[in-house]
């Protein structure tokens, strides 16, 4: 790989951490590599990061004193297992096939002692993260219960965490963004009981809501070309799944190669995803294998014309950012990709 000039290297690090400042997130070392818009070493990286602090020109924050000692001495090795030479992109910060115990045991949050990096001018973003991380905690453990019952519907391949809340940075006031593909011809169904159960559950207004935005059919799990942005591959990255039938995340990822384009640091580990019947649920107790009868399809076409009927009538009188198709629903009030435009 080609050594990059120093002045380019720059300009890719403010412009990612930037990023990162229009949230209110300080990111991690391994968070910029994976998001850094051009392929580098994590040494030469780490080098930048520590070069900039050296300046002021970025600040670093960690309360373990420990590692500010360490960062200080430059001829100090570092771990062979440090947390920045991870072999895991954002990605693939969670493996939910080893059977965790809740929705919060996928979301692995940045502990206080981890180094993070901002602009000098976002100081403040530092003291915010501990109160963010706890609000969005609290809101997951309530979201829990809805997505396990979500897992038990057999028309529903995959539940994924989005926005702020996949990067444990929740605001109060902010909803929990929720991704959802469903089996094929079956998206007006898996949509009504989505928001049907997000009622029984107490998730779908106030302070502990969730967001229903996206919905996909698994026949179509591509991105569209004119939404394969930089903004729209970082969520897609930063996506948190909670509920995977038939290796759905890793088709869903592999049908979306294309988010290495805007960040060649992403390492993509896609599994097989050949089993055609049984799938992967979460439960109290774990993932567990849920049946799949592929005799529902037959008998819901006619539910899902209905629903469909229904459900656009109602989403078109209202004013929202709309995306619709056979096989994908896009429902967004507000598009931050036009604010953060100029900082990509």
């Amino acid at each position: 790989m080609k050594p990059l000039k120093s002045k380019n290297l720059d300009k890719y690090l403010f412009n990612t951490i930037s990023y990162f400042s229009f949230f209110g997130y300080p990111p991690s070392f391994d968070e910029i590599h994976t998001f850094f818009p051009v392929r580098i070493a994590k040494k030469q990286l780490k080098n930048l990061l520590e070069d900039l602090v050296r300046k002021k020109s970025l600040i670093c924050h960690c309360e373990d004193p420990e590692y500010r000692s360490k960062r200080t001495k430059q001829s100090q090795k570092r771990s062979p297992r440090s947390s920045s030479d991870s072999e895991d992109s954002l990605a693939m910060t969670l493996d939910y096939h080893k059977g965790p115990k809740s929705l919060l045991s996928n979301f692995k949050f940045q502990l206080s002692t981890s180094p993070s990096y901002t602009l000098p001018q976002y100081a403040t973003h530092f003291k915010n993260r501990a109160t963010r991380q706890a609000i969005c905690k609290k809101r997951l453990v309530l979201v829990n219960y809805y997505t396990e019952t979500l897992a038990k519907l057999p028309f529903i391949r995959f539940v994924g965490i989005t926005g702020s809340a996949a990067m444990g940075n929740t605001k109060r006031g902010d909803d929990v963004d929720v991704f959802i593909i469903t089996s094929k011809g079956c998206l007006f169904i898996g949509r009504f009981f989505a928001i049907l159960f997000s009622y029984i559950f107490n998730v779908r207004k106030g302070r502990n809501s969730v967001c229903l935005n996206l919905f996909f059919d698994e026949r179509n799990l591509v991105i569209p070309k004119h939404k394969q942005t930089p903004y729209v591959a970082h969520e897609a990255l930063q996506m948190k799944p909670v509920v995977s039938k038939n290796n759905m995340y890793e088709r869903f990822l592999e049908e979306n190669k294309w988010v290495k384009k805007f960040y060649p640091n992403v390492k993509l580990s896609i599994r097989s995803h050949s089993r055609p019947v049984s799938g992967y649920g979460v439960n109290s107790g774990g993932f567990t294998p849920v049946r799949v009868n592929p005799g529902y399809n037959f008998l819901s076409s006619p539910f899902e014309l209905v629903l469909k009927t229904l459900q656009l009538a109602i989403i078109r009188r209202n004013k929202t950012g709309l995306i619709i198709s056979p096989t994908q629903l896009w429902l967004f009030k507000r598009d931050f990709e036009k604010k953060i435009e100029k900082i990509l």
